[in-house]
């Protein structure tokens, strides 16, 4: 009978450390992607500041919608062969150096 006690108390301990870190995952899946929804709004603004015009904001546009429709294919495929947690710190990583380089813009083009 202690035995059983102990196996059900082991299995309430591990399902709260898998909810535990689920939390963490879906709570940072939302702040990367409401950072990202917030910034990409603001990328026209700031591109017409350094004198885009439609047509560079249109080529922004379609540059962005093109790696948004190739660049999950080929992750989809990577996602595949690696682990999971690793290539999404890199993706993280990744999306917060390009972020940070607009920061260092001067000019479009």
């Amino acid at each position: 009978m202690e035995i059983k006690s102990q196996m059900i108390s082991d299995t309430h301990g591990a399902t709260r450390k898998l909810l535990s870190i689920r939390l963490q995952y879906y709570v940072s899946i939302f702040v990367s992607s409401l950072g990202l929804g917030t910034y990409t709004y603001f990328i026209p603004v700031f591109a017409q500041r350094f004198g885009a015009t439609f047509l560079d904001l249109g080529y922004i546009g379609t540059v962005t919608s093109m790696t948004y429709a190739v660049v999950p294919i080929l992750v989809g495929h990577l996602a595949d062969r690696a682990n999971h947690s690793r290539l999404y710190v890199l993706s993280l990583l990744l999306i917060f150096m390009t972020t940070i380089m607009l920061v260092f813009t001067r000019s479009v083009g």
